[in-house]
């Protein structure tokens, strides 16, 4: 999560805290109440956590043509 976070922050221009926030409103979003609400990534499971990292991985590479490596393509 930290690579993703990290490398649209750098390529978009936000500090990685904005950007954590504008990916979960952007993809994290329930709109089926009165009132939309924004879920946590602490309260996804493991498969719900990387459907959406996997959401944000083809998102970034359509829209920004931008290819986020999976965890084992990152040399630490």
């Amino acid at each position: 999560h930290g690579v993703v976070v990290k490398m649209l922050s750098d390529e978009l221009g936000y500090t990685p805290e904005e950007m954590h926030e504008a990916l979960k409103f952007h993809f994290l979003r329930d709109e089926s109440r009165k009132l939309p609400t924004v879920k946590s990534t602490a309260d996804l499971s493991t498969v719900e956590f990387e459907s959406y990292l996997t959401q944000i991985r083809q998102w970034a590479a359509i829209e920004l043509n931008t290819s986020i490596p999976l965890p084992n393509e990152v040399e630490f």
